[in-house]
């Protein structure tokens, strides 16, 4: 059997659901703790309008549930819609403003944090969540996958990364 397990905890971050960013939408936050990197794969399904497309940030938390996020830099890569659909992008390095998805049907998008980024850029925080924020309501069928990769302790079953 792989030891993919063992080396990337999947963890349910947003539920693939219709109009999943009704305005906003935002992962669990994952802790960083027990992770050298954090990732989020975003996919995108049918889009029902063409006018706002979600801006992608990446959000540093003090604390599990509480406390004011702070926005931070992230690498990403998007998956253009296409016939192949494994047609990536390069890494991209987005600024805290993050970056806007592009408008369209059935996209797919990497997102990845470096722990020691985290607190480079918010002393203090231990938990990541990545927020997909809408100008307007344009409903699009989306679900986001969290990922704790390079466990400092790898093992059978992962250390939740969530509280």
């Amino acid at each position: 059997m792989s030891n993919f397990l063992q080396n990337a905890h999947i963890i349910g971050g947003l539920y693939p659901k219709a109009d999943a960013f009704s305005t906003t939408g935002e992962t669990d936050r994952i802790s960083v703790e027990n992770y050298g990197k954090i990732g989020f794969l975003i996919a995108t399904g049918a889009r029902t309008g063409s006018t706002a497309a979600a801006v992608v940030t990446v959000a540093a938390h003090v604390a599990a549930s509480s406390g004011t996020p702070t926005a931070i830099p992230f690498d990403y890569r998007v998956c253009l819609s296409s016939t192949s659909v494994d047609a990536w992008s390069v890494t991209t390095r987005a600024a805290a403003a993050g970056f806007t998805m592009t408008t369209g049907d059935n996209y797919m998008y990497w997102v990845e944090v470096d722990a020691e980024l985290v607190e480079s850029n918010d002393a203090g925080s231990k938990f990541l969540s990545c927020v997909c924020t809408e100008a307007a309501d344009d409903p699009i069928i989306a679900g986001i996958i969290a990922f704790g990769l390079d466990p400092r302790y790898p093992q059978d079953i992962p250390v939740s990364a969530i509280a």
